[in-house]
């Protein structure tokens, strides 16, 4: 049982390294996305042969309103999983059947768990 526990606390610790930099990772799409969604634009607004500079600001106004709905939709499932994880471990507590040792592990994995979910 304690060596299961071990190689658990040894599996998050590597987790949570791997998903070190996603915050960074989550600019650099968020930065493609809108390039994308400008490009879009401004070929929609240069289809007709003309720029059309009226379409082209209607098109970028609209696109970063959906952008930011993407970007607060996205935000807004991460506080609640951390959330979630939040209320799971003050949920989590030592239980008098299992030893010091084991107890610890278990509040190390729960503590470990709830930093992944609430961190980039």
């Amino acid at each position: 049982m304690k060596k299961l526990l071990g190689i658990l606390v040894l599996g998050l610790l590597w987790c949570n390294i791997s998903f070190a930099g996603t915050l960074k990772e989550d600019w650099r799409r968020d930065a493609e996305i809108y390039m994308e969604g400008i490009n879009k634009c401004a070929d929609y607004a240069g289809r007709s042969g003309s720029y059309n500079d009226e379409e082209y600001w209607i098109c970028v106004k609209k696109f970063k309103e959906l952008d930011n709905a993407r970007i607060q939709r996205r935000e807004h499932a991460r506080d609640q999983k951390c959330k979630a994880a939040r209320e799971k471990n003050t949920n989590t507590t030592g239980s008098t059947s299992l030893s010091n040792a084991e107890n610890f592990l278990l509040g190390v994995m729960g503590q470990l768990s709830e930093d992944m979910a609430c961190s980039y």
